[in-house]
Order: C-alpha cells, then structure tokens, then sequence
C-alpha cells in the first residue's frame, strides 16, 4: 500500500508500529516525488536497520567514528537484499570485533540521524513490502524492539521540534558549510578549517563536540552575513573490500541491450541521483559529474549519447559550460539539455546561443525526462 503524507515522522512512526505489532517481517520504502530516500528493514516487526539510500557510507563511516567500531577489513560478500551496513555489522560480531551492544548502538545511531534530516521534507510517499524470513537467529538478537523503536522516534521528535522551533526546518544535517566566493571568516572563527566542502553539519557536530543545533545555529549567523552557503554533497565510495552481489531482476534487465550513455552535470547530488533512479532500470548508463571542469576528461573519455547540463551552478556559468562543449569537437553534435529554473525568453535566448539543444525545468519531471532522453537518443 502507497501512502502520501506531509507529516513524515508521525506517518513512520505510525507504520513502523503498525507492523511492529503485526510482526511482519519487510521493506517499508521511503521516497518523496523526486527519489528515493530509504527503506526501513523489519523482522518479526523488530528493526533491522534503517538505510539511507542517498549517503549510506557517509552516516555508517560517521557513526562507527563516533563510536571507535574500527576492525581489520575482510572481504564481505553482501546479499542484495539486505544492506551491507547491517552484514557488516553483523561479521564483526561473528569475528568478535565488535559486541552486540555496540552493534545495536550503531544501528540506533544511524536510525536517528536519518529520521532527523526528514525534517527538511515537505512530504514523502511510504510503501510497503513483504519478504522472506531467512536471517539468523543473531538478526533478531541485534533488531530493535517495538519499545526500542518508539523511543528512538520520540527522541528525534523533540530534537526536530527544536530544529523547527529556531525556524531551521529548510536545512538538515547532510548539508555541507561551504566559504561563499571571495568570503573570509575570522581566524578566531575556528570553524574555517571545516568549510571545504567536505564536512556536513553532522560531521561538525561530532569534530567540535557540540550539539548539531547548536553548530547550525552558529553557521545561519554566517550564512545572513552571505559568508557561508549551504551545499547538497555526494555520498562516498562503498568501501573496496565490500562485494555487493546484483539482484536477479537486475541482472536480467542488465542483460538488455543498453540504450545508451547520459551524463548529468550538476552541484546537486540529489538531482543526479535522481536522473540515476530513472533511468537506469530503463537500460540507460549515467555518468555524473559534480564540478564540470574537473570532470572534463570524463566526458571526453566516456562520450555521453546525451547531457544534461545545470545552468546555475556555485563556481561556474552554465552558459559558458555550454558554449565550451559546443566548441568542443567531441560535443558539436551531442544533445545538450539544460537544467533550470529559469524559463524566461532572455535565458532561453542566451542557452540557444550557447549552443544548448533543450530546457527542462528544476526540478525535472520524470515523465518530461524519459520524453526527452527518448527523443534524442532514440530510443523508446
């Protein structure tokens, strides 16, 4: 069953007690009307894990720091069907690195966080699914109980109340503090060494040992000054010992006939991700690309069927990205689709003379995107 809601926490909480007394054993996703965000894993209505689909090895890494769970890696052959923090977890306590209490902490703590950044969503769409039953007896040694569960939410609604009570509720802990071009902080700031684009504000909560409130509410006061802007980051490599084994039905839609290559030049790892998630089921590769000159090369070297190109980025222009393609022998006749929410005639004007070939606006529809990429590929 699908469900729409505008009051995320108290929709989950509602669900997840839901099939907590019903000990049912699933998936509840989690998404809103762009991507995924989620998915809550229960057996026998306890809580497995909770994973974040959009930066799982930034919250897991941050975490397991947090709580100095650090042991040798071994080769880790994961099952699909469960995330590979969770087995991960569950091999150091195999391999007696770690115990069930750190365990279960670590699975607490990654739990509230995600909880925590709903805050910034309008609305999001649950749905439930059903799956087999066959984890360990450990599994359920290392599940949250249904008590443990609404705990854990009355803790991250009163922490939410509180983001919302200091009118925060448009950031969440993900965000990453960047300097503003030409901005300098004082030196006695001592925030400066934090501001390279590399650290979230959950990161910052942990290196200054302060209260994740507390930290945002001292950048805000640099961020009304236009010192400091707040930017989406993308998520880190899955670590190289881990081995995730590809899903059935994945593997015979890889097997298709592939439809072509689409690159996405954009800041935003949100919009990536999103293109990522439509159109690869569809047989489509996606290259992603974050800084556009850094990953110039990329392009040359991977000659995308089609681009979608950000047209207002932090560091650089999307007209002038545009124009340098263009001029680029490799891209004088690849499709080039700009991103932005900018419609009117004078920016559709200076794109075409860019060299652009199409607009869609931000953020893009998943239908429009399709359309488009089909007719410029073509493919259907």
């Amino acid at each position: 069953m699908v469900t729409i809601t505008t009051y995320p926490l108290e929709t989950l909480r509602n669900k997840i007690n839901e099939y907590s007394q019903e000990k049912a054993t699933g998936n509840l996703t989690i998404r809103n009307h762009e991507i995924l965000l989620g998915k809550v894993f229960l057996l026998h209505g306890r809580l497995l894990y909770i994973k974040d689909e959009l930066r799982p090895v930034r919250r897991f890494s941050r975490v397991c720091r947090q709580l100095d769970i650090n042991w040798p890696a071994e080769e880790l052959n994961c099952s699909p069907d469960q995330p590979w923090e969770y087995q991960l977890l569950y091999q150091g306590i195999s391999k007696k690195r770690l115990n069930v209490g750190q365990a279960k902490t670590a699975i607490t703590n990654v739990a509230e966080e995600f909880l925590f950044d709903l805050v910034s969503q309008e609305e999001i769409i649950t749905e439930w699914e059903t799956r087999g039953e066959g984890e360990s007896g450990l599994s359920l040694g290392l599940a949250l109980s249904g008590l443990e569960i609404e705990g854990l939410i009355e803790t991250v609604s009163e922490k939410q109340q509180s983001w919302v009570d200091n009118n925060l509720a448009e950031f969440n802990g993900s965000l990453v503090p960047t300097l503003a071009p030409n901005a300098q902080l004082k030196n006695n700031s001592g925030l400066g060494k934090y501001l390279n684009g590399k650290f979230t504000l959950w990161d910052l909560s942990i290196a200054l040992n302060k209260s994740l409130l507390d930290v945002t509410k001292a950048l805000i006061k640099f961020k009304e000054k236009q010192l400091i802007e707040f930017r989406e980051v993308a998520d880190l490599a899955v670590p190289s010992f881990i081995s995730i084994a590809q899903d059935p039905n994945q593997a015979n839609d890889s097997s298709k006939q592939k439809k072509g290559l689409i690159a996405c030049i954009d800041d935003s790892p949100i919009v990536a991700h999103s293109m990522k998630k439509l159109l690869a089921p569809l047989g489509y590769d996606i290259i992603t690309i974050t800084e556009p000159m850094h990953g110039f090369s990329d392009l040359v070297d991977q000659q995308p069927d089609l681009i979608f190109l950000d047209l207002m980025m932090p560091n650089v222009n999307g007209y002038s990205v545009c124009k340098f393609l263009r001029e680029t022998e490799s891209f004088q006749e690849t499709p080039i689709i700009i991103l932005t929410a900018q419609s009117g005639a004078i920016d559709r004007a200076r794109a075409k003379m860019a060299g652009a070939t199409d607009f869609l606006g931000k953020p893009p529809k998943p239908g429009r995107v399709i359309e488009v990429v089909q007719q410029y590929t073509n493919h259907s």
